[in-house]
């Protein structure tokens, strides 16, 4: 549930990933899913300094082939957002 409420605020929220986003660290995180959607999300906005659409995550997730394996997953939880 915490997890979620990450998620959601840092797609949904751009002053809280701006203040969060520093600390966050991809160890926090239990699941692999979610390591690797913090990875996109944090990525995304170092490289252009705003809030990640569910649009664009999902664009990003087809460019990686490495994350075949997780898409399913990291879909069900980008649609819960």
């Amino acid at each position: 549930m915490i997890v979620q409420t990450i998620f959601k605020n840092l797609m949904m929220n751009e002053l809280y990933l701006r203040k969060v986003s520093p600390f966050l660290k991809e160890e926090y995180f239990e699941t692999k899913t979610d390591r690797i959607l913090l990875g996109i999300i944090s990525k995304f906005f170092d490289q252009y300094n705003t809030l990640i659409s569910t649009s664009a995550l999902k664009i990003e997730l087809n460019k990686s082939k490495d994350l075949l394996n997780y898409l399913n997953h990291i879909y069900l939880k980008v649609n819960r957002v």
